[in-house]
């Protein structure tokens, strides 16, 4: 039986109780963040049918900032783990982390997506051969499922790649290699937590899409709790109060 590394219920409060005593700079963060990379994604939504070239342009351009401030937003998350005080310029503070985290980000989608090509294909050459309808929708179910488990696996032991990054300054090809190695044993207890975290966000979007303002650095929260749990093991200190100058 695996040893419990972490506890769900722990990140979780962890996460929840550090939001509620910083929901004015949690607000404001995530205002932020989504003046930044939410106001071109509309833009881009709304001008698709009758600008489809600026469309596309200003997809790409979110997609940049969305890299860009990945970083400072781990690191500020970060600081809200180790009991250190965070101000919004953090979330600017790490431009020199944008080809590495690009970079890290394109191998962990890839590592979602080729299992999928590869099963298309498979599904492909299938059809091609399979004469009996009832054999080839049982295949098609199967491939369909090994699909949908290779993306979870992959997707969950590979999720802490952007923290190895900021926290301890790693390259994109060993962040991805020391989350895989640091989440071994714990497939299992990681993919009922990042369950919990999707419903605890779904209960937010029901809402009115408002209770994300709390919701998403909440779950954020636990996350980094989770990945700061698995790389220390001490007890992690108080919250603290977060500096909005």
């Amino acid at each position: 039986m695996t040893e419990q590394r972490f506890s769900k219920g722990e990140a979780i409060r962890f996460g929840w109780q550090t939001m509620n005593d910083n929901l004015g700079f949690f607000i404001v963060l995530m205002l932020i963040i989504f003046a930044i990379t939410g106001i071109p994604s509309i833009f881009a939504s709304v001008t698709e049918k009758s600008m489809p070239l600026v469309s596309g342009l200003m997809q790409l351009i979110c997609q940049f900032l969305s890299i860009f401030i990945t970083p400072g937003m781990l690191a500020i998350y970060l600081k809200f783990c180790d009991g250190q005080s965070a101000r919004y310029e953090d979330l600017f503070a790490y431009p020199h982390l944008f080809f590495r985290y690009l970079g890290a980000s394109i191998l962990v989608g890839l590592a979602v997506i080729v299992p999928a090509l590869c099963a298309g294909m498979l599904i492909s050459f299938v059809v091609r051969l399979a004469s009996n309808l009832q054999i080839l929708v049982l295949l098609m179910v199967i491939i369909s499922i090994l699909i949908v488990i290779a993306a979870v696996i992959f997707s969950v032991r590979l999720q802490f790649f952007g923290y190895f990054i900021v926290d301890q300054n790693m390259g994109a090809i060993q962040s991805i290699k020391k989350s895989y190695a640091l989440t071994k044993g714990l497939l299992g207890q990681l993919v009922l937590f990042v369950l919990l975290i999707v419903l605890i966000n779904l209960a937010g979007m029901l809402c009115l899409f408002i209770g994300l303002f709390a919701t998403i650095p909440a779950t954020t929260l636990a996350v980094t709790y989770v990945y700061r749990k698995l790389t220390t093991e001490p007890q992690i200190v108080a919250a603290p109060v977060a500096l909005s100058e």
